[in-house]
């Protein structure tokens, strides 16, 4: 017998001569012809391109050499067609598997949209019939039509440790295995107007990211895109931080023995603090081994000035007799926390106080608009340790 079968047909004839027509063929090797075989196709999303995966068995002989096969695909109106998908199926019998662009497959006769159900069919052809294998109608088989991702919702940000910020964010309708760029403003401009820069290079698939080495007191901007095969979907909206921190530790004040308003007294001096990010509401100065200064005895605008006048009087209520040391310190608060103690200041200045009252003075003579007047000396008991140098009439 031949390899392919042998093709029968069969008429009738009667008494009388007549024949019927000739039924149609049968081969010895099949009984049907385009004979349905399920199970056998299965699509799926191409990890590589925007496209669908169409898989489908090695065509079996059947006791008949395979001559070609055709890759069928359903329309959105339910038939099938296989227009154009020849670019992409390789008609030889041997192949078991192609990928359709998603794009042909929007496009006419079959319409299809993303989301829609990729449905194939493969129809093998021997040299006297043919066999349809089809998708399995259990749908585990089934692709969906492919797009680009999704939208991705605003990140979340929040301060981490060492001044780092954690951005965070979900995979748009929690489709897995997409990739992920992530843009930032590296702290430049507003909302408004701010330029953004890749931080992840190349795409991660990872959904969390931490930025470290940060400036205090700038806004950092982050968005997301996702990206799959298919493309890049759209930003997120942007998400803010700004990396505020206590101020800095000052540097070592200065301290001056000095005179205000007749007032005798120290003069305290600091540089500018820098101040975190955060305006700085406060400063503490500390005298010594550790007395604090009431700052509302400085001058009101001491946060302007950096500068506080304590008077000797006040010293030696705080504790400091005649002629110690005095040293200062100081640090600076806003509203994120205090910041470090400064150096104590090295100026060697020391404690004094003013002289204590004089007796009053005497009127010793009056000629014309003059008069002359005399005073005794200020007893050196009376200085408080320090030698007069000038005196002061007042009138």
């Amino acid at each position: 017998m031949h390899p392919d079968g042998c093709n029968f047909r069969v008429r009738t004839e009667t008494e009388c001569g007549s024949v019927s027509p000739w039924s149609a063929v049968a081969n010895s090797k099949t009984t049907t012809n385009d004979t349905p075989n399920t199970s056998m196709v299965r699509t799926f999303q191409s990890q590589n391109e925007c496209g669908v995966v169409i898989q489908w068995d090695r065509a079996p002989s059947n006791g008949s050499r395979p001559i070609s096969l055709q890759v069928w695909i359903q329309q959105r109106n339910g038939e099938f067609s296989s227009r154009g998908l020849s670019q992409f199926c390789d008609e030889d019998s041997s192949t078991t598997q192609c990928t359709v662009a998603s794009e042909h497959l929007r496009s006419a006769p079959f319409f299809l949209t993303t989301g829609d159900d990729v449905v194939a069919k493969v129809t093998v052809q021997y040299s006297s019939w043919k066999v349809t294998y089809e998708t399995d109608s259990n749908g585990y088989d089934v692709a969906k039509l492919g797009s680009k991702p999704g939208k991705v919702g605003a990140p979340t940000v929040v301060k981490a440790p060492n001044s780092s910020i954690d951005v965070e964010w979900s995979a748009p309708n929690n489709e897995q295995g997409l990739q992920y760029e992530l843009v930032w403003n590296n702290g430049i401009g507003s909302r408004e107007n701010a330029q953004y820069t890749p931080l992840t290079q190349p795409y991660t698939f990872a959904l969390r990211y931490n930025r470290g080495s940060l400036i205090p007191g700038r806004e950092y901007l982050f968005k997301v895109r996702a990206i799959n095969a298919c493309g890049s979907g759209e930003f997120s909206e942007p998400k803010g931080l700004s990396i505020n921190q206590k101020p800095q530790r000052p540097n070592r004040p200065s301290v001056s023995a000095t005179n205000q308003h007749d007032q005798c007294g120290v003069l305290i001096e600091w540089d500018q603090v820098q101040n975190g990010g955060s305006t700085i509401t406060a400063y503490n100065i500390q005298i010594d081994a550790s007395l604090d200064v009431d700052m509302n005895k400085c001058a009101a605008d001491h946060l302007s000035t950096l500068e506080c006048f304590i008077k000797c009087v006040d010293l030696q209520s705080m504790g400091l007799a005649i002629e110690d040391q005095v040293s200062a310190r100081v640090r600076a608060v806003n509203d994120v926390g205090t910041g470090d103690w400064s150096s104590y200041s090295v100026d060697n200045v020391k404690v004094t106080l003013p002289p204590q009252q004089m007796d009053a003075p005497r009127i010793i003579s009056k000629t014309g608009d003059s008069i002359t007047i005399t005073w005794a000396a200020l007893a050196e008991e009376k200085t408080n340790g320090n030698p007069v140098i000038s005196y002061k009439i007042g009138y």
